[in-house]
């Protein structure tokens, strides 16, 4: 059966939600997926829709979830937003009317979604995959209550962890239609990490995402002040906020352990290079899903993360990873102290994360649950 999908995608980056898009299309096609692909404006995602070959268009249309610039300016603004949306919905449904089996919309900011699935008259698949105010500073213009209006219309809301649908399910959209699909990650682009000895040299962590408040830099670099001289280096490896960076810069200087944290900015290839790490940290204070976890284990990394957000339902501690407790350094530092004086230890749980991750969490995986959905939806056709 061939199924038409158009999906929505909120902006043209390549982020974690964006390169999850990429490798779910990627997947499906073999299925008897055939996809299109709506931007809002132009942007580095449109070279990846060109080397796969995958048919876009960008339309103008916007999010209706923003920084909040004060009651009245956010009402106005989501009047004006919910106007260029229900425009271009109109426009898009007219030159596609009858083209698609359904709407996939790629993030919870994709509410242009809706629009479409009114006017083309077909399901929507609506993808949350961030909670919006907790790990970013968002707000719903429109207003809650047109938010979970938008959301409880949708035919299906896949929630890429427990955590994620617990949150919609009690603070945003108690009515919605969830269905649990973690996440995937396309293991062929990771190399996996070979044994090495790490006697005589320092392990090397790295901490992988963007520099903002939510990722919580400072319970890492205030842990490895608290460990042994020389048993560890780090790279901070993102960009974002450069005046978090700036104080993050001063506190290690503060604390003398700037000789061995770098701030190496941002690193599209990243993934062809994790497995020269020995561990990989995830310090946020909420992650939706944690899809850099994912990664970490598939090169063969052990992963060190806060016991928050979605982190514990990706490690098992002691078993395929360590969890630490939250805002609390001095257990971030008993951890990697314990794998700085463990290789044996870190051997096992960098395999059994490896293992994990391959029988959960590949995009594989991920697209077969997303089809069996698609088939759900449209079994009357």
């Amino acid at each position: 059966m061939i199924l038409k999908v158009l999906y929505i995608s909120h902006y043209a980056g390549l982020g974690g939600a964006q390169k999850s898009l990429l490798a779910m299309i990627d997947y499906l096609r073999p299925m008897g997926v055939e996809p299109f692909v709506l931007i809002s404006c132009h942007g580095p995602v449109e070279e990846q829709f060109r080397r796969l070959n995958i048919p876009y268009e960008v339309a103008r249309f916007t999010s209706m979830r923003k920084p909040s610039q004060g009651k009245c300016r956010d009402r106005v603004e989501g009047f004006l937003r919910k106007k260029i949306n229900y425009l271009t919905a109109y426009k898009i449904s007219r030159k596609y009317k009858g083209q698609f089996d359904l709407v996939h919309a790629n993030s919870s900011l994709a509410f242009f979604g809706c629009y479409l699935k009114r006017r083309l008259q077909i399901p929507l698949v609506w993808h949350l995959r961030e909670f919006g105010d907790l790990d970013y500073p968002l707000s719903f213009i429109g207003g809650n209550e047109y938010s979970k209006c938008c959301y409880e219309n949708a035919d299906a809301l896949i929630a890429i962890s427990k955590t994620i649908q617990s949150y919609y399910s009690k603070a945003i959209a108690p009515n919605g239609r969830y269905r649990l699909i973690y996440n995937g990650v396309d293991e062929t682009v990771i190399p996996s990490k070979k044994m090495t000895d790490k006697s005589e040299r320092p392990l090397r962590l790295c901490i992988v995402g963007g520099v903002t408040k939510g990722k919580n830099h400072r319970d890492l670099i205030e842990a490895v002040a608290l460990m042994p001289k020389g048993s560890v280096e780090v790279d901070i490896i993102g960009s974002g906020d450069d005046i978090l960076q700036e104080e993050l810069t001063i506190l290690a200087e503060k604390l003398g352990v700037s000789d061995i944290i770098r701030f190496c900015g941002q690193d599209n290839d990243i993934c062809a290079k994790l497995s020269k790490y020995d561990i990989g940290l995830v310090t946020s204070i909420n992650e939706a899903f944690g899809r850099i976890i994912i990664e970490y284990m598939l090169a063969g990394l052990v992963v060190v993360a806060s016991n928050a957000g979605a982190c514990p339902e990706l490690i098992d501690d002691g078993l395929n990873g360590l969890l630490y407790e939250l805002g609390n350094p001095s257990s971030l530092a008993n951890c990697l102290t314990r794998l700085v004086n463990d290789h044996e230890l870190l051997e096992t749980l960098g395999k059994a994360g490896h293992a994990k991750a391959m029988s959960q969490f590949t995009a594989k995986n991920n697209a077969i649950e997303v089809y069996n959905l698609y088939k759900e939806l449209t079994s009357d056709k």
